[in-house]
């Protein structure tokens, strides 16, 4: 691989809708797709197609401030905004909502900050800002929901990021409270105690993304470091700034490589990869950390602001979502960007 990867950098003038990036997936037709602070875009490998707000068009977005977009177990494409959240038909192009109506302060307002899949295909998870946790039923369109009332254990309402890991564990951050991690018992929330301990060093961290790699450990993004837990070892540990040589320790993204390189998207400071190996004890051991630069990103060096989505396609090209410089893609030497174009 000591070819130079191809650069690209997608921005306004490319056709996208704004250039604050919430998030990046790809569906199983092999579009991407971008959630912006300004509507979301489907991107074929030539032309942004861009949904927004209309309020003549019941089946556009329901509001054009999007954090979130998930691909459920079926291949649906399910959307967040400030109202609820909307599920796409690819058929027609268009929404449907499911509105999440909570009274606070005498106004209804629902600001989703992320949807997760689950391991029952029926059920998403959804973190609502300032209301706590949704389990949200497709079947019926029912919500239940968690709050520090009714859930035993639950730290905090300011819950930004969730996440169902593959082992049906409940990965659920807080604005103000760290991280917490919940087994599932029917339809019963319980904490998971193990970690309790190596998750208490720092309590209060504000947590920003929750990512599972394909060797089913979890990676967690704080404004105090980075979180991993090894699912063989069942040990969790802290990976900071002393370790990583980064200018501070708010970390806001993070995707593992099929090779097991490791990338982290930091406030203010662009982009790090990070060569690492696992020791007999499950402790991750960092063997080198490089900048994302000249060599591996755009011509004139990857963006030094914040990097707020990383995501690889399936063919392991490397999108960086970034506050104000849009899209860059990392591209592998020989990249044949799926011909969807044709078709439409």
């Amino acid at each position: 691989d000591s070819a130079p990867y191809q650069q690209y950098n997608y921005t306004l003038q490319n056709g996208l809708p704004f250039n604050n990036i919430r998030d990046i997936k790809q569906d199983h037709i092999g579009f991407i797709w971008i959630a912006t602070e300004n509507g979301l875009s489907r991107f074929d490998g030539k032309v942004f197609k861009n949904f927004s707000y209309d309020a003549s068009s019941p089946q556009g977005l329901l509001g054009n401030y999007v954090q979130t977009v998930m691909i459920d177990k079926q291949g649906v494409l399910w959307v967040s905004s400030r109202k609820g959240i909307s599920k796409y038909n690819s058929s027609t192009e268009s929404f449907t909502h499911y509105p999440i109506l909570a009274s606070v302060k005498g106004q209804y307002k629902m600001d989703v900050a992320c949807i997760s899949n689950s391991n029952n295909k029926d059920i998403l998870w959804i973190s609502a800002n300032g209301l706590g946790v949704y389990r949200f039923h497709k079947s019926s369109g029912a919500f239940t929901r968690y709050t520090t009332q009714n859930l035993a254990g639950l730290r905090s309402n300011m819950v930004t990021p969730l996440f169902e890991d593959s082992q049906g564990l409940l990965w659920v951050g807080s604005q103000d409270a760290g991280l917490q991690v919940f087994k599932q018992e029917n339809t019963t929330l319980k904490p998971l105690n193990t970690l309790q301990t190596v998750l208490k060093e720092k309590p209060f961290s504000r947590i920003h993304s929750i990512f599972e790699d394909p060797f089913k450990n979890i990676w967690v993004t704080t404004d105090n470091g980075l979180f991993t837990f090894r699912r063989g070892h069942g040990k969790g540990q802290w990976i900071t700034a002393a370790t990583l040589h980064t200018p501070h320790n708010h970390y806001l993204s993070v995707a593992l490589s099929s090779k097991q390189d490791l990338y982290l998207g930091i406030l203010d400071g662009g982009g790090y990869h990070v060569t690492f190996e696992e020791g007999t004890d499950g402790r991750i051991n960092i063997k080198k950390v490089a900048q994302l630069s000249n060599a591996d990103s755009t011509p004139n060096g990857l963006t030094k602001r914040s990097i707020t989505s990383l995501f690889f396609d399936r063919d392991q090209n490397l999108w960086v979502g970034s506050y104000g410089d849009g899209v860059f893609l990392i591209a592998k030497p020989i990249y044949q960007f799926f011909n969807l174009h044709k078709s439409q």
